[in-house]
């Protein structure tokens, strides 16, 4: 199987000082997302992972914050943030299918994930250390307003500008999957003590999930670990 055209870049300086991070990079093409939530929740299945695990994740991913000058408890990893909503209030917030579906596997796991709409993406996703000028869109008060990264903050970006803010804290609305969405780009993160394998569990149960709500979609994945990239093939 080879890997789809769409693929990310990391950077040397994100390796230099993140040498551990594993990342998977998913892409679906052909997808429907138009499935009714009641065939989702009746797909979706939660997973007995070791908590104890899925804590000292988080952990790594606060100290990895905390190592590029975030305030975790303030703006913490997506899987950090998906986890206390869900133990608070026993939900995941529904959006649209696919987003539903990376979010129930993101806290399922405790992987930060992260789900955007190629068609909307100027040239390929990469993950940098930002120097302070690439622009940020928000919408506040349904306006669309640009803010900045602080330079030194690890981001996710295309030619346009910042994709995702800390590393996984908040996406920006410019690339968000839609109903109309059809083809995808996910990318699943990870960081010690996490393993390849670990992450790759979550992918086939990932893509197991998707395929049950869009039979008809195609998928391609790579992981990538500091020492190589290497394709993927599916269990599912």
């Amino acid at each position: 199987m080879s890997h789809d055209q769409f693929q990310p870049t990391i950077e040397n300086s994100v390796w230099n000082k993140f040498p551990d991070y594993i990342a998977v990079s998913i892409v679906m093409r052909n997808g429907t997302n138009n499935t009714s939530s009641d065939i989702i929740k009746q797909e979706m299945t939660t997973n007995d992972i070791d908590k104890d695990l899925i804590s000292q994740h988080l952990l790594s991913w606060a100290d990895a914050f905390r190592a590029f000058g975030a305030k975790h408890k303030k703006t913490p990893s997506s899987a950090a943030a998906l986890i206390k909503r869900y133990e608070k209030t026993g939900e995941i917030p529904a959006i649209n299918p696919f987003v539903d579906i990376y979010n129930q596997i993101s806290v399922d796991f405790g992987i930060p994930i992260g789900g955007e709409d190629i068609s909307k993406y100027v040239g390929l996703p990469t993950l940098k250390i930002s120097d302070g000028t690439e622009p940020f869109e928000v919408k506040k008060s349904g306006e669309t307003i640009t803010e900045f990264p602080k330079p030194g903050e690890v981001i996710w970006c295309d030619d346009q500008g910042v994709t995702c803010r800390r590393w996984n804290w908040r996406q920006g609305p410019r690339t968000a999957i839609d109903t109309s969405t059809k083809d995808c780009w996910f990318i699943l993160e990870a960081l010690p003590p996490y393993t390849e394998q670990f992450l790759v569990n979550a992918v086939n149960e990932l893509v197991s999930l998707l395929k049950s709500v869009s039979p008809n979609a195609t998928f391609s994945a790579e992981i990538i670990t500091n020492e190589r990239v290497r394709i993927l093939s599916f269990d599912c």
